[in-house]
């Protein structure tokens, strides 16, 4: 197969598998991003959803997640 009969081809086939696994690929990056510690804004920028959505389906990986429920329980003696 010649170079660009096989770079045409992966192409389709990359296009192919990003239509089919899109969804999964947008949630590792909304769960890295949160993870990180990544403004809300910039990261629903770079994800195309609202804050809203980014927060109640992402949220619990953001590291400031119940930060002060945590500092109640580790500041009692």
């Amino acid at each position: 197969m010649r170079r660009r009969q096989f770079s045409r081809k992966f192409k389709v086939e990359a296009v192919k598998l990003l239509r089919e696994r899109g969804v999964s690929l947008r949630h590792t990056a909304a769960t890295r991003l949160m993870q990180a510690g990544v403004d809300l804004w910039e990261a629903t920028g770079w994800l195309g959803m609202t804050v809203e959505q980014l927060e109640a389906n992402y949220g619990h990986h953001h590291p400031d997640f119940q930060e002060e429920a945590a500092e109640v329980f580790g500041n009692r003696r």
